[in-house]
């Protein structure tokens, strides 16, 4: 037996994705979306999101160089 084609994405789904990627949890995603949560990391990674809540792009990235001391 043949699986179902998948629904398309829409435009709206897919601005949605990008504005929450790193904001909520994945669970929410799924919830907010009504899409499998494969559905959901796949679409994420086909647009090449994060879904790591800890890499939130409003904060500043703070990197630390190896070999120099603090202070």
């Amino acid at each position: 037996m043949r699986k179902p084609h998948p629904a398309q994405w829409t435009d709206a789904q897919e601005a949605r994705l990008r504005s929450l990627a790193t904001k909520v949890p994945i669970d929410q995603l799924v919830e907010e979306l009504g899409r499998s949560r494969g559905a959901v990391t796949a679409k994420a990674f086909s647009l090449r999101l994060s879904l790591d809540p800890r890499k939130n792009r409003d904060r500043p990235l703070l990197r630390r160089r190896s070999g120099v001391p603090n202070g």
